[in-house]
């Protein structure tokens, strides 16, 4: 993102530059050629992270058809090789593959309901037990116990075990993503939905829809079953996915500014906008500017030139 001048920490002004022993500079001074600048590392890497990683979760969780797994690109999975997985699974009285489906699918239904821990909203009181979950995640958790036969606050208070001792999870905030593996998909991987809403499920996922089961009683309708169709198909249907992996498209930035008569500089706005930056104003990469988005107030009195 660096190399096409696109910050990874996102568009907002407050990311845009660092103060450092009251000199400002831009983000991409954070950066030499192909490698973080040391000089400025202990005090704005793990911030410049930090951001990186907020942006990421707005990516894994969403309930809306391009977050990461609807879109087929894969999924968050916690390491299927851990020797918890194998004890809590015995505990449970469940098979280690179904009870890692399972707490994969509790961690997207965390996630999309903001219980992660670069979410905005923490917790109204800690999570501790199966009892201090939101009603809709226990309604999910519920519906897992039934699809299985098992006691919900026993299989709760388990899940919530399992991911303490993964270190997965912040009693305060939720799921800590930075410690989650991802699970990339391939073209033939199989999709699961359920009958009355299609959103995509990339593993079985304890039987139960992630959207759904926190809504609903226990019923055939919020039980997954397998599409007929594959990772491929959801590609070919979405546009995020369709341009990278099925086009190749190499990825462009879009730089998107805007001038009003307000805008404090104008005329460099608009040089920006034509490709012409000077020499100190900064990286070229950067600072040039894609797309403008103007108001009626620009008819009035400003020269746009040949813009």
């Amino acid at each position: 993102m660096k190399d096409l001048g696109v910050n990874p920490a996102g568009t907002s002004i407050n990311n845009q530059t660092y103060s450092i022993r009251d000199e400002e500079f831009y983000w991409y001074q954070l950066f030499f050629e192909n490698e973080w600048n040391n000089n400025f590392e202990a005090q704005f890497a793990n911030e410049l992270k930090n951001k990186t990683f907020g942006n990421l979760a707005s990516l894994f969780f969403g309930r809306l058809f391009y977050s990461f797994e609807s879109s087929g690109f894969g999924y968050l999975t916690i390491n299927p090789n851990s020797e918890h997985i194998a004890n809590t699974a015995q505990q449970i009285g469940l098979t280690p593959l179904v009870l890692t489906e399972v707490v994969n699918a509790f961690i997207r239904v965390l996630g999309d309901d903001y219980k992660h821990n670069y979410s905005d909203y923490d917790f109204y009181a800690p999570i501790q037990f199966y009892d201090n979950f939101p009603s809709s995640i226990r309604k999910w958790i519920n519906n897992i116990a039934r699809n299985h036969q098992l006691d919900a606050e026993m299989l709760g208070n388990n899940l919530l075990a399992l991911l303490n001792n993964l270190e997965l999870f912040n009693n305060q905030k939720g799921i800590r993503i930075e410690n989650l593996f991802v699970k990339i998909s391939k073209p033939e991987d199989p999709v699961w939905i359920s009958k009355l809403v299609n959103k995509p499920h990339l593993h079985e996922s304890g039987g139960i829809c992630t959207f759904l089961g926190c809504k609903r009683e226990f019923s055939n309708d919020i039980k997954l079953i397998k599409s007929g169709f594959s990772c491929r198909d959801l590609w070919q249907k979405n546009n995020l996915a369709f341009n990278s992996l099925i086009k190749k498209r190499e990825p462009i930035r879009l730089h998107c500014e805007e001038l009003t008569g307000q805008t404090d500089n104008q005329f460099e706005r608009q040089r920006h906008f034509r490709n012409i930056v000077l020499n100190d104003e900064g990286d070229e990469k950067v600072k040039i500017i894609d797309l403008l988005s103007v108001t009626t107030t620009l008819e009035v009195g400003v020269d746009i030139g040949s813009l």
